[in-house]
């Protein structure tokens, strides 16, 4: 399937989709998803869909820490 735009819907593992569309949003499959914006924390590509900014294995560590704090 051709087209004259690139979608560039990012997969949770960073890769992008890279499907022809005839529309600027995406892919038929992804134009209506939403993007969900990488992870805060240094070096990491997961998306997040947090209101912190970070993924789930970053809170995850996060906490575990805290609790080991006397």
């Amino acid at each position: 399937m051709g087209g004259k735009y690139i979608c560039q819907y990012r997969f949770n593992e960073g890769e992008i989709c890279g499907g022809g569309s005839r529309h600027p949003e995406g892919c038929s499959i992804h134009q209506k998803r939403r993007q969900r914006p990488s992870c805060k924390h240094e070096d990491c590509i997961r998306p997040t869909a947090s209101g912190y900014g970070f993924c789930d294995w970053h809170v995850k560590n996060r906490m575990l820490a805290l609790e080991s704090c006397p």
